[in-house]
């Protein structure tokens, strides 16, 4: 049980990373639409403006997290294998 539960573990940690990384491919090619769109001239608006401005255009899908995505990560993993792998008192 302990086997299969860390590895239920991994897979949600895995997954989560997965569904981080994908956001943020996904953010960053909307963003790049609409540079495009206000590269020809067509007028988009200041919030669009300003969530273009926080995106790294033309970025590949990345499943490395940044600082705050590791830390989540880390203490999801911490979490769930101490309940597995902790002796029961």
């Amino acid at each position: 049980m302990k086997l299969a539960g860390t590895g239920f573990c991994l897979s949600v940690a895995y997954f989560c990373a997965f569904n981080m990384g994908w956001y943020e491919w996904n953010a960053n090619g909307t963003a790049a639409a609409l540079s495009y769109l206000a590269s020809t001239d067509i007028a988009i608006s200041p919030g669009a403006q300003t969530f273009v401005a926080g995106m790294n255009l033309g970025a590949d899908f990345n499943l490395k997290p940044d600082l705050m995505q590791g830390i989540f990560l880390a203490s999801i993993l911490v979490m769930q294998m101490g309940q597995i792998w902790m002796p029961k008192k």
